[in-house]
């Protein structure tokens, strides 16, 4: 990886670090505690490929829509010996008018919906039972999340300001890779089936990701193109998946291989070039 490794551009992010947690927004927020809200419709989701890691994505959407476009600002405390998290709306962001074109939402009048999201790292919280409270300046929410290995599940008892029609995430386990190449011509298959067997050279075991998806299908389209995906669990580091792939892509650039490990990490060989994201530097490499 050495040559690999003097084209890397480093991206910085800020450290979280987990135990009883208080997370800012950006210096600019207009605050007030007097921020008030009609209410909120939740979009959450565990995820795999963040710039921050594996975690739990929240995006709020205010109820009440207006002519002016807010950005919302969130601030969470976790308390993982009490296990609760408290998540308060704590500014907003004029972003003017809202756009005639494109349309600001589904509606496609002049009004459009206020919105906020924040990531949750995933290693800032326990398995187990937390008290979720949503709070504003006019009321305050409290609800249920259940982690554990497989799954986080939201229980949001009825009531007039909070509701998410996401009630659970499945939780992808770590340490498996998944992808996979594709190609223009049927007789390049065997390019791709060279690649596959010197990934299991590696160590590397067959498996199904995700579970409930099955056996991987070659998926073909006209004229003549294949998409053979793969699916192994991980005994080698993704550094060297990588460069056994950019190796079979120097011989072979007809295969198109794009990797993916459900630890974060991403890396393509294909017509743009080679793009490689190392989640446990943050680190993006491009050749």
């Amino acid at each position: 990886m050495n040559s690999i490794m003097k084209k890397i551009v480093l991206m910085f992010i800020p450290a979280l670090i987990c135990g009883v947690m208080v997370v800012s927004c950006d210096s600019d927020i207009e605050e007030s505690k007097d921020i008030d809200s009609k209410g909120f419709r939740v979009y959450w989701v565990h995820q795999v490929f963040n710039e921050q890691g594996r975690g739990f994505i929240f995006e709020f959407y205010a109820v009440e829509r207006s002519d002016i476009l807010y950005q919302l600002q969130f601030d969470y405390q976790i308390d993982n010996n009490r296990k609760s998290i408290d998540i308060t709306l704590v500014g907003k962001i004029d972003k003017g008018k809202c756009p005639l074109f494109p349309c600001p939402d589904v509606f496609c009048d002049d009004l459009c919906t206020s919105k906020g999201n924040f990531f949750i790292p995933e290693d800032m919280v326990n398995e187990g039972n937390y008290t979720v409270t949503v709070n504003t300046s006019s009321y305050s929410v409290q609800s249920e999340m259940i982690f554990t290995k497989e799954k986080a599940v939201w229980k949001i008892p009825e009531n007039k300001y909070l509701s998410s029609e996401l009630t659970e995430s499945s939780i992808a386990p770590k340490n498996l890779l998944h992808g996979a190449v594709v190609i223009s011509g049927a007789e390049n298959k065997k390019f791709v089936f060279d690649f596959l067997d010197d990934i299991r050279a590696l160590g590397l075991k067959d498996t199904i990701y995700p579970p409930e998806s099955g056996k991987p299908v070659i998926e073909t389209w006209p004229p003549d193109n294949h998409s053979i995906p793969f699916s192994f669990s991980m005994t080698a580091k993704f550094s060297t998946v990588v460069e056994l792939a950019i190796e079979h892509y120097h011989k072979n650039p007809v295969l198109n291989i794009y990797l993916f490990s459900t630890n974060g990490d991403q890396a393509r060989t294909d017509f743009q070039g080679i793009m490689y994201w190392c989640s446990e530097r943050k680190t993006f490499i491009y050749l």
